[in-house]
Formats: structure tokens, sequence, C-alpha cells
């Protein structure tokens, strides 16, 4: 399928981005809702994992959650459990999916200001407790970047970025 194969050839780019040291945190984005940015993190992340690597998506996406319906797992502990300090250890709220080597990290309830929690030395550490953890990569889908200042606060942290851009609508 050509968007299948896309999806692949995104995943081969990202990985040859930085000769000899490619990019293990990646958040995706998009200027605005609705232009694709989740559809391609869990794209991504699936690609990732399909060629051998152990994978975690995480919903970074405080404001409007849904990966935790596209996988059909609880919701009710997640990333701002985590961050509200609620739980000592990030790798006990991470799901496994039906993909092997794919895990997720859903949003957890919708907080009261979540850029206040992203903005922090918990969210700042998350990422590397990750990776210290096992995963090979980490995939954030994030809120579009014309909305609100998490994206910034989460680029922060990761060594990619990747926009989406919808075509005919994206300004």
């Amino acid at each position: 399928a050509p968007a299948s194969e896309a999806y692949r050839e995104l995943r081969t780019a990202i990985l040859l981005s930085n000769a000899g040291h490619p990019p293990r945190q990646i958040m995706v984005t998009s200027a605005l809702p609705e232009d694709g940015k989740s559809s391609t993190a869990i794209n991504l992340a699936v690609v990732l994992a399909q060629s051998g690597r152990k994978v975690l998506l995480v919903d970074a996406d405080l404001r409007r959650p849904r990966l935790h319906k596209v996988f059909g797992v609880d919701s009710a502990r997640g990333l701002s459990v985590y961050l509200s300090g609620l739980e000592a250890d990030p790798l006990a709220l991470a799901q496994r999916t039906a993909i092997e080597g794919l895990d997720v990290l859903v949003s957890g309830p919708v907080p009261p200001d979540p850029s206040e929690l992203l903005d922090s030395t918990t969210f700042a550490s998350l990422g590397p407790r990750f990776l210290a953890g096992g995963y090979d990569h980490i995939v954030y889908d994030s809120p579009p970047a014309l909305a609100v200042a998490d994206p910034v606060i989460v680029s922060s942290v990761v060594e990619a970025t990747i926009v989406v851009a919808r075509e005919g609508r994206t300004p």
C-alpha cells in the first residue's frame, strides 16, 4: 500500500537523519487540529516497532487525548498521573499494544493546566527514564503548535520534530 510505504520511507529518513546516532525521542505535531499528526505519530511508531525496535508512543496531548481510543486501552492512568506525582514509576504506566514491540503511554485524566505539567523537570526526565528502561525510541504525539504552547515545551526534550501539514489546508 502506498501509505504504508510512505511511513516506511519516513522511518528510514528519520533513522538516517543523523549519521551514527538516529534520534531516539521524536515529537509529531501539526499547525492545526485534524491535520493528521496523531495518525502520523501512530504509524511512525508502528513502522519503527516493525523494524525490530522497542518503541513507546506517548500521548502528550493532555488537552484532547485520543491514543487510548485508537488502541482500546485504559485511560485512567497515564502521563498526567505521573506528572502530577501520583505515580513514581512511569514505566508502570506503559501499556502493551497488539503490535509487537510497541507500547503506549496514554495521557491519563485531562489536567486543569497541561502546560504547567509539561514544563517541569519531571517531564524532562521522562524520556531518559524510558530509554534507560529499554526503549529504543519514544514518539510523542503533541497538540497542534498554533493552538497552545505545549508543543514548544515538548520539543525542548526531543531530538527530532516532525511537523505534519495538511495539503490545501495548512497555512
